[in-house]
């Protein structure tokens, strides 16, 4: 069904409607809503937009952070089954005390969820978690970066954090990269007063599996390297982690396959200080009402999602804009179809979300086959 928009029906983000009609072909989609009373008029949005709402479940759920951040770690238990460990949630690191994030935000998200799809808590643990941080293979690796790491569990060793991690996840092996993208940390200003609006060293930015033996990770070109200061340390930070990665083996002692992804052309962008959303502003500690931040987006082609036989990533060439931008954005598309042979590589213009700090990942959660979208 398509048909005409009238103004009594509820705003939907257009990223969020193209995402639905890309992704429903290949599976179904579960939608947090914070308003059960909108469950009606949104279907009929997503009516008119052509999208099968039959393939949608509408949850009542306000999560306090990017989806993929906040959503309950799906396990198996010995049976098979579903189930989950309740980590703390640290409101991004702005704050190292859990009961001063719980006057933020709801730190119980991931529990409250888990319980909504009827998945038990197995274990608990004290350290923090936060989904886009953190890479696994599902068989027993998991990758993660010092930075953000150190950063959210302050005052805890490396091998306290392996040691808790092996516990709860019955992990065999963890690999440490050392940093993440320069853009993608935060209350730091980076060379020419620029500002970062990312997650603080988020794994899914810059390291992906793109299946249990093979790993994609950015890299920055030679002849791009000296572009710009914030280029070039990023460049330094990727080779340092590639280098890591091409030494490292998988929970079976195997090494890895590497794919190298470019990374996207850096964006900055201006806002007023008084038109950032209050939460954001603690990102930017040195401006002030009536200042304009130079903001640089959190761009990437890795903050991708696998949707079963589709995967979707980003886009950053406009008509009008660099060819540099559309080359670039075209050698992803040919090194994504050869890394997901029979899977469509799905292209969406990610501009507009990365400058809120996220990509595809952050924004979705897959979940398993055995976690009932209907009950």
């Amino acid at each position: 069904m398509e048909g005409v928009i009238d103004n009594s029906m509820p705003p939907v983000d257009p990223l969020i409607i193209q995402l639905c009609k890309e992704v429903i072909p290949y599976s179904r989609i579960q939608l947090l809503i914070i308003d059960e009373s909108m469950v009606e008029a949104i279907k009929s949005r997503l009516d008119v937009e052509g999208i099968d709402t039959t393939r949608v479940r509408f949850l009542k759920a306000e999560p306090p952070g990017a989806t993929t951040d906040v959503s309950p770690l799906f396990l198996t238990n010995e049976s098979g089954e579903l189930a989950t460990v309740d980590f703390d949630w640290a409101c991004y690191g702005l704050t190292t005390s859990k009961e001063e994030c719980a006057k933020y935000a709801d730190t119980n998200f991931d529990i409250k969820l888990a319980q909504s799809l009827n998945i038990p808590i197995i274990a608990k643990s004290s350290l923090v978690w936060e989904g886009g941080g953190k890479e696994n293979n599902s068989k027993g690796t998991l990758l993660l970066v010092e930075q953000h790491e150190f950063q959210r569990n302050p005052g805890v060793s490396k091998d306290s954090i392996e040691l808790e991690f092996k516990r709860t996840l019955n992990l065999k092996k963890i690999i440490w990269l050392k940093k993440g993208l320069w853009e993608d940390e935060y209350r730091v200003e980076l060379p020419g007063n620029i500002w970062p609006i990312g997650a603080g060293a988020h794994i899914d930015e810059f390291c992906r599996f793109v299946d249990d033996s093979t790993i994609m990770i950015s890299y920055i070109p030679e002849n791009e390297k000296d572009n710009d200061a914030i280029t070039s340390e990023n460049y330094r930070r990727l080779e340092e982690n590639y280098a890591i990665l091409k030494n490292a083996t998988d929970q079976d002692g195997k090494p890895f396959t590497i794919i190298r992804v470019p990374v996207a052309d850096h964006y900055v962008f201006k806002m007023k200080y008084d038109d950032i959303i209050s939460y954001n502003r603690s990102y930017f500690p040195n401006a002030k009402s009536g200042d304009t931040v130079n903001i640089i987006a959190a761009s990437s082609y890795l903050n991708f999602i696998i949707a079963n036989n589709a995967v979707i990533t980003a886009k950053y060439w406009r008509e009008g804009r660099n060819e540099s931008k559309r080359i670039k954005d075209q050698q992803v598309f040919e090194i994504f179809s050869k890394a997901f042979p029979g899977k469509k590589i799905i292209q969406l213009d990610m501009e507009g979300y990365n400058n809120g700090g996220g990509g595809l990942h952050c924004l979705t959660y897959n979940q398993p086959i055995g976690a009932p979208l209907e009950k």
